[in-house]
């Protein structure tokens, strides 16, 4: 394709076939290597097919290194694991929004989840902004931090290669969206669920709930802001992220036809979410030994930083 040449069009016409599979799963080892071009062109093309028909699809052969992952995993578990006078500690305030926080409200309900949001002010993790506030660490764990930092500067890594086959997969040049992330403000949240004692019913409807008569949902519908979101999921855990995959894109969510279409491991990548209703969790009544960085996500956002500071929402977002 020339460069400069548009081709994205929306397309939802998913079979009944795509709907029972869900988001496609997508191998992107070759843009991380030397390889064969040919082989780098067709996970362009399968990107750029998942990301216009669904909004959504599911990444492996990442190049996130497993050690990294693990000492990730361990440093969330052994947070989330301590009692909520240490997690207050850091809590966010009314002036700063990062930290540690279990008082979420989504579509003004609120949600069945704890979580910590780390993020970058100009690309940096030590910076501050009057917006964001600046980051928070529990100092009584001496490798939290490090694990952390190390982590998001690898989903960094990823969001930028999917950003340069997203920019291919519109027919624009591989840098095309580089000079907007220079400078970024891309964030991490980390959630952890734990049981629920009311949960809504597996049929719940595309509506918030009233949670003193109808249960709670652990994340309720939302649609992310920013450029994609990376969300790990566990692959020894309930699934229990959902997509909205509907045609009304013009109509209000809860006056939308379609249906739910659960999503099953591996990580997953959200761009162009204008599209699409929006993802749903449905906590589970059962421990959920770590949903911190899994189905409950370790999300990575990358939103786009343009002229004007914008707040976004959770995951690795890069403003």
């Amino acid at each position: 394709m020339s460069v400069g040449e548009p081709v994205y069009t929306a397309s939802h016409a998913l079979s009944a076939e795509e709907l029972a599979a869900g988001p496609p799963t997508i191998d992107i080892s070759a843009l991380l290597s030397p390889g064969v071009a040919e082989a780098k062109e067709k996970v362009v093309q399968d990107i750029a097919k998942a990301a216009t028909k669904w909004g959504f699809f599911q990444v492996t052969g990442h190049g996130v290194h497993q050690e990294d992952i693990e000492a990730f995993d361990s440093a969330v578990t052994r947070f989330f694991g301590q009692d909520k006078d240490y997690k207050y500690k850091i809590k966010r305030t009314a002036g700063n929004s990062r930290g540690y926080f279990d008082d979420e409200l989504t579509k003004q309900t609120r949600d069945w989840k704890e979580a910590i949001d780390i993020g970058a002010q100009d690309g940096d993790l030590d910076g501050r902004s009057d917006i964001d506030g600046f980051n928070q660490w529990p100092h009584e764990d001496a490798h939290f931090r490090a694990s952390v930092e190390t982590y998001f500067k690898q989903m960094e890594g990823l969001s930028k290669t999917l950003c340069t086959a997203l920019a291919l997969g519109l027919g624009e040049r591989a840098n095309f969206f580089d000079p907007l992330f220079e400078k970024h403000t891309s964030y991490l949240r980390i959630n952890h669920y734990p049981p629920c004692p009311n949960p809504v019913a597996n049929d719940f409807p595309l509506r918030s709930p009233n949670t003193e008569t109808e249960g709670y949902l652990a994340i309720n519908r939302h649609t992310d802001a920013g450029v994609l979101t990376v969300l790990r999921q566990k692959h020894d855990e309930p699934h229990s992220l959902q997509v909205f995959i509907s045609d009304d894109v013009d109509k209000d969510h809860e006056s939308r036809s379609g249906q739910w279409v659960c999503v099953r491991s591996a990580a997953l990548i959200c761009p162009w979410r204008k599209q699409k209703g929006g993802a749903s969790t449905a906590p589970s009544s059962k421990p959920a030994v770590m949903r911190a960085c899994v189905a409950s996500a370790a999300a990575h956002r990358l939103h786009v930083r343009a002229h004007t500071h914008t707040r976004g929402a959770a995951r690795w977002q890069g403003r």
